[in-house]
């Protein structure tokens, strides 16, 4: 009886405080359209960009804006009373003094600088304004108050005012902006899209890049968008015992029609490849721009941030992420990635029991759970907590503690003030008796475990196709009535469908005639294999194949023009085929004859068009062989014994690992050394 009455209890107060919080949303906005209005009237000039603003309930937060709200905008918003003083409608805009939350005037009317450009990107990636354009400000994740502090201060801002709030639920945000039409106006001239601005103006934008250094302006410009409003695009590498991202491009996107156009063309011009996509989320249309990896696309980038780092402008997680992966080969270490390959009630440890959790530092551990290495050591520098060296040895509980203590005490620094803040934020987002979800990632390596097994995949239907095909051995049988075919793999079937019962491939690839069902995997081939951009071209004749790394070149050699390989005749008879690589044999099998393989293993269910398909699969599916120098068993065939024996033993090749491998060039010394943690 006094569990329901707690209870009951919980929730009318609960009920009064959102009851509190609409009341005070009313208010402000009333607050806001006669300050914007006062404005709009009393400025020296009031012609501004007419936009459409989008409502509150249509906003759909982007990877760091939240929509949160529920506070007055008193604490965020400092009007220029200059503006909207009569006695000095006479003075120049120039000679204007600098309120202390105020950029400085000189730089929103843009310098020309780097900075400028990455800070114009932010903005319209992550920035907001008010109906009448009179006000303008940032709105980013509750956790990135350091981050925007410290950008800030670097921009100019004497005195930033930071509003650290949140809203209905658990979500949580930190605001910085202010009023003032000269500085609103200043900003809207370059014809740009914000968070609350639907279209931007191609005029406008067009006069948007200075004249002289245009490339790494653009290339700044892209970098501060992806910081505000994109992704780091990856893939997993390496192994279950040293998992490895590997770079794979960045994504970018905006509700706005023309804004990801716009770059795609101005990157064109430059050489430098991307691609448009389209997505809907919740009912809401996106664009998205693909901007694709390759040699000199990465080269760019990383001048682009030399240029940053020469203009000293502060760098977010994300952005020191992204430069770490392009400097290191394309590749960062788990550790330094957001604890996703962990569950949240293991990441909470101590600050979560089932019977009595530490409500406020779940919450907190809600918001830190999401960030990677650098980003939680931009929080922790700023607070003056210990800098971390993995997201996964990260201790909570201390955390939350050091933050309680300061918030309890005198506080004597900006950041102290800020997180103080920030903690009783906290406090205000806990709903009592909610239930605190366990929170899980799927995991980048699937093992299988049965019978002693151990194989890994990196995708769960590689996984799950493997257990059916060599563990359940349950055929993937052709539904269509009447074809009682069956396969061993998934993509045996999805083959035959095709070829029997379906159309032929949509496309050819014009350089090695290859074929693809449709644009978008032709498109990704071109990128991959015969890209202009990448450094290393196979110079056999009409061949045509193009690799960004020298070791990947060395193996398409091994495996398409040694010398050892013959020129061989298909073998149907009356066809003149001839082949020298066996994939072009086989893709000819397939799409010409319209052959099934027909050679069948003795002790599975899958099936081959060559016997020397089966042969090597005897080797590899059913006799595991042995390194005797190196003690490596993942070999599965006498041609991988063979390979292995001329790329890793080889006493030509200079560099050696302490396990006796041998490579090379030190590249692949180090990449070997990456993957095992043999460094």
């Amino acid at each position: 009886m006094a569990q329901s009455n707690t209870d009951s209890f919980h929730a009318f107060a609960y009920k009064q405080k959102r009851r509190r919080q609409q009341q005070q949303e009313q208010e402000q906005e009333q607050q806001d359209v006669q300050m914007a209005e006062a404005v709009e009237i009393k400025a020296e000039d009031t012609d501004l960009i007419h936009v459409e603003r989008l409502d509150k309930d249509e906003y759909i937060p982007n990877e760091r804006d939240d929509d949160f709200e529920g506070e007055d905008d008193e604490d965020i918003l400092e009007i220029n009373g200059d503006a909207l003083n009569p006695d000095v409608v006479g003075i120049e805009e120039d000679e204007l003094p600098q309120a202390a939350n105020q950029l400085p005037l000189g730089f929103i009317r843009n310098p020309g600088t780097l900075s400028f450009y990455f800070f114009l990107g932010i903005y319209t990636g992550d920035g907001f304004h008010n109906q009448a354009n009179t006000i303008i400000g940032i709105g980013l994740k509750a956790t990135f108050f350091a981050y925007m502090y410290q950008l800030l201060t670097f921009y100019g801002v004497p005195q930033p005012r930071l509003n650290v709030r949140y809203g209905a639920g658990t979500l949580g945000g930190v605001r910085w902006g202010y009023a003032d039409a000269a500085s609103a106006r200043t900003l809207f001239r370059y014809g740009l899209p914000s968070s609350n601005i639907l279209n931007s103006q191609p005029d406008l934008m067009a006069r948007l890049l200075p004249l002289e250094n245009t490339l790494d302006s653009l290339l700044v410009f892209l970098l501060g968008y992806v910081c505000a409003d994109g992704t780091i695009r990856r893939k997993w590498g390496g192994t279950p015992n040293n998992i490895l991202a590997m770079y794979s491009g960045l994504s970018l996107y905006s509700r706005d029609n023309y804004l990801l156009k716009w770059f795609h063309n101005q990157l064109a011009q430059y050489g430098i490849t991307s691609t448009l996509g389209e997505a809907e989320v919740k009912g809401h249309h996106f664009n998205i721009l693909y901007y694709l990896t390759n040699d000199l696309n990465d080269q760019h980038l990383l001048r682009a941030f030399r240029g940053l780092r020469d203009s000293g402008v502060p760098l977010d997680g994300k952005m020191q992420l992204l430069e770490h992966m392009l400097l290191n080969s394309k590749q960062a270490n788990n550790r330094l990635l957001a604890p996703h390959h962990i569950k949240f009630h293991d990441y909470l440890g101590a600050c979560y029991t089932a019977e009595a959790p530490d409500r406020t530092a779940c919450v907190i551990g809600q918001d830190l759970f999401d960030l990677n290495l650098f980003d939680l050591n931009t929080l922790c520098e700023f607070v003056g907590f210990p800098r971390q060296d993995s997201t996964y040895n990260f201790n909570l509980e201390a955390f939350v503690r050091f933050v309680r203590n300061i918030a309890s005490g005198p506080l004597q620094t900006p950041g102290h003030r800020l997180v103080a803040r920030y903690f009783h934020i906290c406090e205000q987002r806990v709903i009592p008796n909610a239930e605190i979800i366990n929170k899980e990632h799927a995991q980048p390596f699937h093992i299988c475990n049965r019978d002693g097994c151990r194989r890994w995949f990196t995708r769960r239907y590689e996984y799950l196709n493997h257990v059916q095909a060599q563990h359940d051995l349950i055929p993937f049988e052709c539904p269509v009535e009447g074809c009682d075919k069956e396969f061993s793999f998934p993509s045996g079937l999805v083959a035959h469908q095709r070829l029997e019962h379906g159309s032929e491939p949509a496309v050819y690839c014009r350089h090695c005639q290859k074929p693809f069902e449709n644009q978008e995997r032709l498109d990704r081939h071109l990128n991959k294999s015969h890209n202009p951009a990448n450094t290393f071209a196979c110079q056999e004749p009409n061949c045509g194949y193009r690799f960004s790394r020298l070791d990947t070149l060395a193996y398409h050699m091994n495996a398409n023009h040694s010398p050892q390989l013959e020129r061989k005749r298909c073998p149907v008879e009356g066809c003149f085929f001839i082949y020298t690589m066996r994939t072009l044999l086989l893709h000819h099998f397939r799409n010409f004859h319209k052959m099934e393989p027909s050679i069948a293993c003795p002790q599975c269910r899958k099936r081959f068009h060559l016997q020397e398909q089966l042969d090597e699969h005897l080797d590899a599916a059913h006799n595991q062989l042995t390194c005797d120098q190196c003690h490596d068993t993942n070999l599965w065939s006498p041609s991988q014994m063979a390979w292995h024996l001329q790329r890793s033993h080889n006493p030509q090749n200079r560099f050696v690992c302490r396990c006796t491998k041998r490579f090379a060039d030190n590249r692949g010394l180090n990449r070997h050394q990456n993957l095992t943690g043999h460094a």
